[in-house]
């Protein structure tokens, strides 16, 4: 009985050591009690190297959070988005009611493949600031260039270019140059069309 004794206090503390271990580690500690109790050293062993379960579960808590906080950033993130383009869309939308034109049937168009843009801003028709400084005139009257399928159309006077916008050739988003104007405008821009 005495030589059992050693034995049974050393398979206690295998026992005790296993269910403290697996206790840190998040196991049971009772089972392991018995593991180490049963097993000794290979117990205590066994339940060294198994992975931590609280380590565990707190990683998976802590990466739950982050994607839940995620979530709900990008939910913000689109809910500002959407405000954001109703916001620019309406003010768009002002903005074509005002000037006359639309804007949206740009979408119609065919796709050649190249982004949409307003025709490429020319410089003045060589010699017409030159004949624009001499004289003092209606910006009515006089020579009108136009800008059509890119190009610059002109000269034409001011009724001729009227006449055009009634015939739907230019539109109010055209621009347009005279020489008494320092540089190409829109159609709109020029309020002698509003007489």
């Amino acid at each position: 009985m005495e030589a059992n004794f050693p034995t049974l206090i050393i398979l206690l503390v295998c026992g005790g050591a296993a269910a403290a271990i697996a206790n840190h580690k998040g196991r049971s500690a009772v089972g392991w009690f018995f593991g180490g109790f049963f097993l000794g050293l290979i117990g205590i062993v066994i339940v060294a190297v198994l992975p931590n379960l609280k380590e565990e579960r707190e990683k998976h808590e802590a990466h739950y959070r982050e994607r839940r906080r995620l979530r709900e950033q990008l939910r913000q993130e689109k809910m500002k988005n959407e405000a954001f383009r109703r916001h620019a869309v309406n003010r768009l939308d002002t903005h074509d009611a005002v000037l006359e034109i639309d804007t949206r049937g740009a979408e119609a168009l065919p796709d050649t493949g190249r982004p949409l843009s307003l025709p490429e801003r020319r410089p003045a028709p060589a010699g017409a600031a030159t004949a624009a400084a001499g004289r003092e005139e209606e910006p009515s009257g006089g020579e009108w260039y136009y800008m059509a399928n890119g190009d610059t159309q002109g000269p034409v006077d001011f009724e001729k270019l009227k006449e055009l916008y009634r015939d739907r050739v230019i539109t109010l988003s055209s621009f347009v140059w005279n020489p008494d104007m320092e540089d190409w405008k829109t159609l709109s821009a020029v309020p002698e069309l509003n007489r």
